[in-house]
């Protein structure tokens, strides 16, 4: 089974859309991450489990390899599936100007969301 789905990358304050490949295969319990061959690779092992955990799946059975490719362009807010509560949130903090604390477990999509939070904010206005 393979999966390819678009995801975040930072690198300073600009986001870059990377393009994640996960294949299952059986054969021994690994997994494997290639690609992006910097700090991030080291904890996104954890990421990518704790996210999976989170949607019920399970990492005990097969081999799991993640590659990760770079794509142009950055992800905007309106492209996010899913999160539609905490998306309403920010929309409104957006509008009123207000503050977001955003918490939970690790990979459920703090990250991802508030990278994407000034696609809606209004320009800057110098005085």
């Amino acid at each position: 089974m393979s999966a390819k789905v678009n995801s975040l990358d930072l690198k300073g304050l600009e986001g870059y859309l990377v393009q994640v490949q996960v294949q299952v295969m059986e054969g021994m319990e690994t997994f494997i991450i290639v690609g992006l061959p910097d700090a991030s690779v080291k904890e996104s092992r954890e990421r990518v489990s704790a996210a999976l955990h989170c949607m019920g799946y399970s990492l005990v059975t097969g081999q799991k390899i993640v590659e990760t490719d770079n794509v142009k362009g950055a992800l905007d807010l309106r492209q996010i599936i899913g999160q539609q509560f905490a998306k309403r949130v920010l929309e409104i903090a957006a509008a009123g100007g207000h503050h977001v604390m955003m918490e939970g477990p690790p990979g459920c999509g703090k990250s991802m969301l508030s990278d994407t939070f000034p696609t809606i904010l209004p320009p800057l206005e110098f005085l």
